[in-house]
């Protein structure tokens, strides 16, 4: 098990990234992460932000892992673009879950989280991944029986507040906006984003392919949520 804490630091680029790795080329598995976000980005401005618990971005493989993020992790966005997600902040490649007899790891994502944001904000904010453009699967092993949700692939609970109704902005249980495929994905936990319009259990908002995936979370939203 590796224990990260993320605190705020100046930043000069237009571009931020914030993981354990800028991005992901190549594979990473069998890894669990605690996690916990300290950030505060009030001072910047029209920045693009990639934040995950592995990396802020991945256009590899991560397979067989599990982050959890840490009460009091808190990230504040103000007048910038947020991707963010407990893995990573967008998925270019695949993420495996895949659950067997054996599996030390079942579930992606687990923990809590808050972020505030005003109506400028632009983000799209997912328990496990903020902006999905490949794959994100997860498989188990036939005969398996699933005890307390255990084999969720994400259980989070976050809370997402803004200062009046944003409309251009996407939240979701376990990724926050997709456009390619999502399979066989489960999340529970509470999505609590009250001013906020594509806000839903499995994912915000959605123009890829979703096969075989539930939801059992609680969700609060302000237009568009499922």
């Amino acid at each position: 098990t590796f224990t990260k804490e993320f605190k705020s630091c100046s930043n000069t680029t237009n571009e931020v990234y914030i993981g354990l790795f800028k991005e992901i080329t190549g594979t990473i598995s069998g890894i669990k992460l605690d996690v916990l976000f300290n950030l505060d980005f009030s001072e910047n401005t029209g920045k693009t932000i990639y934040i995950g618990g592995f990396a802020g971005k991945n256009s590899g493989t991560i397979e067989n892992v599990s982050v959890e993020i840490k009460n009091g992790s808190s990230i504040s966005v103000d007048n910038n673009t947020l991707y963010f997600g407990g893995v990573v902040g967008v998925n270019n490649g695949t993420i495996l879950n895949n659950i067997t007899a054996s599996s030390k790891l079942t579930m992606l994502v687990s923990g809590k989280f808050e972020i505030g944001c005003i109506s400028a904000s632009i983000i799209s904010v997912g328990g496990a991944v903020g902006q999905n453009n490949g794959t994100i699967e997860r498989t188990i092993e036939a005969g398996l029986v699933e005890f307390n949700n255990s084999f969720a692939t994400a259980n989070v609970n976050m809370t997402i507040s803004c200062d009046s109704v944003n409309t251009q902005s996407c939240v979701g249980g376990i990724v926050g906006s997709s456009t390619n495929l999502l399979s066989n994905l489960e999340s529970v936990g509470t999505i609590t984003a009250s001013n906020f319009d594509n806000v839903g259990g499995v994912v915000g908002n959605n123009s890829g392919t979703i096969e075989n995936c539930l939801s059992q979370a609680v969700v609060v939203g302000h237009d568009n949520v499922g």
